[in-house]
């Protein structure tokens, strides 16, 4: 029987679960398109803390993520 991932990441992220029921989520992906089209949602997602890679003619050109914590 197959581990049960939880169903509350965004729709567009795919999670996977191992063997172990550990929860992986990897980056979720969208066209240059796709992100000038949805720039404010795309915004709201990263500051929610997802990363978002983004992709032009099938080759990734950025990874979009939220900020590193300043060192003060």
């Amino acid at each position: 029987m197959a581990p049960r991932c939880p169903s509350d990441a965004p729709s567009r992220t795919r999670t996977t679960c191992s063997d172990l029921s550990d929860t992986v989520v990897r980056m979720a992906r969208m066209t240059a398109t796709e992100a000038s089209r949805t720039f404010s949602e795309l915004l709201n997602r990263v500051a929610a803390g997802e990363e978002i890679e983004v992709f032009r003619s099938g080759a990734e050109v950025a990874v979009i993520s939220p900020p590193r914590s300043r060192l003060m």
